[in-house]
């Protein structure tokens, strides 16, 4: 049987000033960082993609050395862009505050998915990386120089969100774990109440059974000695 639950943390909030009066460095979460990093990749592709437009209508790219360079970077930020419309703005990388139905057949397809794309960067993407990131020490462009920066940050930035995505991933079912675990204790609690019930009915059956005889037998004393 598919195993669901709804999480609904809602986590009391302190503020920076409170989290000092208390003694205690702030710590981010993983919902927070990654929120953050989805903000950013934003930032940065959406960036990438203006440069290298600029740069596709600027440059004469008949026989330019750097067109490949170029192409490759157009390429792996397109693959970026899909993986992360498709797989890493899902709502399961929404914040636990977040209402959402979850199961553990859902989160193993994300985690399948995840180490799909692990794979794929350390068997090809990485490869092609490390391509353009060798190139850019032996350049003295400055376009590419450019394009590379933003390129790099968005790279970074998408691996770190495959990173804290499988810690979300882990951190749901952890949730679901607990949940099952406490459901669990809550029947056998139920069970034993009904238990203790049980024994109380019959207690108090008992004793009204008990007392039941005691009156009858009274009774027959008070008519012997009456008639005597």
């Amino acid at each position: 049987m598919e195993e669901e639950t709804t999480y609904n943390h809602m986590i009391p909030e302190e503020s920076n000033e409170e989290i000092l009066q208390n003694g205690r460095e702030e710590v981010i979460s993983v919902d927070q960082e990654f929120a953050e990093k989805q903000k950013l990749f934003q930032e940065t592709i959406n960036t990438l993609q203006q440069d290298l437009e600029r740069q596709s209508t600027t440059a004469d790219n008949i026989g330019d050395p750097l067109e490949e360079y170029f192409k490759t970077i157009k390429v792996l930020s397109s693959w970026m862009t899909n993986t992360f419309a498709s797989t890493l703005s899902s709502p399961l990388f929404l914040p636990l505050t977040t209402k959402i139905t979850i199961d553990l057949d859902t989160l193993n397809d994300f985690e399948e998915t995840l180490s799909k794309i692990d794979i794929d960067i350390i068997s090809h993407k990485q490869i092609e990386y490390d391509q353009l990131s060798s190139f850019l020490t032996t350049t003295n462009s400055s376009s590419f120089s450019k394009i590379f920066s933003t390129f790099d940050s968005s790279w970074e930035t998408f691996n770190s969100l495959i990173r804290l995505g499988k810690l979300k991933l882990q951190e749901l079912k952890w949730i679901i774990e607990l949940s099952s675990k406490v459901e669990n204790v809550e029947v056998e609690i139920k069970k034993v109440e009904a238990m203790l019930e049980g024994v109380e009915e019959s207690r108090k059956k008992s004793l009204d059974d008990e007392g039941d005889g005691d009156v009858g037998a009274g009774g027959y004393c008070l008519f012997i000695i009456s008639i005597g």
